[in-house]
């Protein structure tokens, strides 16, 4: 808790920038809402996924605007505290902001459930396709959660970190691309296996992070011309494990032909 008047203006300047973040946030999911709800009309055979996409994007939107509304409200009493820091030397205690741990020792996921809800606007742009799908293969959720601490939250959360996902390449050769490359080093390990047909080396990370993966570049509203090769060389790849595995069913149910007699 901010006690001095140096703390007190820190601590409203932290505020003003996240409540600036906030609402370069809300514009910015009003946008995506208006995007999803186009694909959704020209896209009848997926009316299904481009609810959900809007279902989760109000998520956001409400969340975005409740804490926009906690931020400025905290503001408001920080900058009462400073005004009264420099007239008299003392202010008012600011109150504590509740913090929900009921689920904390009930769910294992809990802990990364928190973390994406306490990430910031430009922290959840910030990951990689790959970060994204982790962390919904982490929490096992089909879009929705159970945490305690406002489940439709978190799925909004990681439809936002999927939609807002930066995807300016890295120079190549230079350290962002080496960092890029370790952070879809599953990905990228997935792929070049489904390339080789080294199916039996695919582990089961690798195919769930690849068809995690797959699912959330087909739900972005605005795909970069790199999320849809990656989407085309996806798809690719579950169609050759997919073609695969039926051909492993086929020899199965072929008979064996019986031993010749000598």
């Amino acid at each position: 808790m901010p006690q001095s008047l140096e703390e007190l203006e820190n601590r409203f300047e932290d505020l003003n920038l996240r409540k600036g973040q906030d609402e370069d946030a809300i514009v910015k999911i009003k946008g995506l809402l208006r995007k999803a709800d186009r694909r959704r009309l020209s896209e009848t055979g997926n009316h299904r996924k481009w609810d959900s996409v809007l279902d989760n994007l109000e998520c956001s939107l409400d969340e975005t605007k409740n804490r926009l509304e906690a931020t400025s409200l905290q503001l408001t009493l920080v900058k009462r505290n400073i005004q009264e820091m420099r007239e008299f030397g003392v202010a008012n205690p600011l109150p504590e902001i509740a913090r929900d741990t009921a689920a904390a020792d009930t769910n294992p996921a809990f802990g990364v459930a928190k973390n994406i809800l306490s990430m910031s606007i430009e922290d959840l742009a910030n990951l990689s396709l790959e970060d994204v799908a982790k962390l919904h293969d982490e929490i096992s959720v089909d879009f929705s959660g159970d945490f305690g601490l406002g489940d439709t939250d978190v799925g909004g959360r990681l439809e936002l970190a999927n939609q807002t996902r930066k995807n300016e390449a890295p120079p190549p050769g230079g350290p962002r691309a080496d960092i890029e490359n370790r952070r879809q080093k599953t990905l990228r390990e997935a792929i070049g296996k489904f390339q080789r047909k080294d199916f039996e080396k695919i582990t089961q990370e690798e195919l769930q992070i690849t068809l995690i993966c797959h699912a959330l570049l087909r739900r972005r509203v605005d795909p970069s011309p790199k999320d849809l090769r990656l989407t085309r060389m996806l798809a690719g790849c579950i169609k050759m494990l997919d073609r695969e595995k039926a051909r492993i069913e086929r020899a199965k149910k072929r008979p064996v032909p019986p031993k010749k007699r000598r």
